[in-house]
């Protein structure tokens, strides 16, 4: 399965401007054959509810993960987010949820799906994984990988873990993104993902879509039956986000049976 995330466009925007950012987003979906946008709450963007809706507005049938940064002192007010993001979509995305495991039961009364985020170079991210999937996460995505040993790394033990313990595994998409130059690693660094150096010389080679299509091939050859998010990084990388996607698409109908 593929899923595209869509950061949602700058709030000081107007109206039209994000309404026609949200056709681009809607129009690359179609054109892959894909069904499930994921939408980030980023700071100074769009909020993903408001978002999700201009999105859905425009394509009804469209499924979307809407992203939810959890407040360290959260309380009764959540249950408002909650039903106000469920009139929209049966899947959410708990973000910086800490240890708060019985958010995630609250969760599971307003929504069918539950994500969570995972970085496979954090140190005991296998644990990690393994205790919120007994929490009741359904599913992971990863934040950005330009390399996959560490992904092997943290997959192996998770998997282990859960078989030793007799417990179902959580679906993990990783998250891949044609990076463009200079700029598009100073962002991401800045966000600790972890770019080799010979990776990096690529991406200014101007093959950061080439890079991010090696990453998806590894990830879908392996033992697991991993799916792919798309990233476009930036908000003018979105036209080779479309592309990632497009190719992703052409190999699923060529071997559907990695998908």
């Amino acid at each position: 399965m593929i899923i595209f995330t869509a950061v949602p466009p700058p709030s000081r925007w107007n109206e039209n401007k994000i309404k026609g950012r949200a056709e681009e987003i809607i129009g690359i979906v179609e054109g892959s054959g894909l069904k499930t946008i994921n939408v980030p709450e980023v700071p100074g963007k769009v909020s993903p509810i408001e978002f999700s809706r201009i999105l859905k507005g425009i394509k009804g049938e469209i499924d979307v993960i809407i992203d939810k940064v959890v407040p360290k002192n959260w309380g009764k007010e959540i249950e408002e987010i909650f039903r106000e993001i469920s009139n929209l979509t049966g899947k959410l995305a708990l973000v910086k949820i800490g240890e708060n495991s019985n958010l995630v039961g609250l969760a599971k009364g307003y929504f069918r799906e539950i994500y969570g985020i995972t970085i496979f170079t954090r140190k005991g991210e296998d644990l990690r994984l393994f205790n919120r999937t007994v929490w009741g996460f359904d599913a992971f995505i990863s934040q950005i990988i330009f390399e996959t040993e560490s992904l092997r790394k943290t997959l192996e033990n998770y998997y282990e873990l859960c078989r030793r313990n007799g417990v179902k595994p959580a679906r993990i998409f990783v998250s891949v993104a044609p990076a463009k130059g200079e700029r598009d690693i100073r962002f991401l660094e800045g966000f600790r993902v972890e770019i080799p150096e010979d990776i990096k010389e690529e991406i200014l080679m101007g093959n950061g879509l080439e890079v991010a299509k090696r990453l998806a091939e590894e990830v879908l050859s392996m033992p697991w039956n991993l799916g792919i998010n798309v990233e476009h990084v930036m908000m003018d990388n979105l036209e080779l986000a479309g592309e990632l996607l497009r190719c992703l698409a052409n190999r699923r109908t060529q071997n559907y049976t990695n998908f």
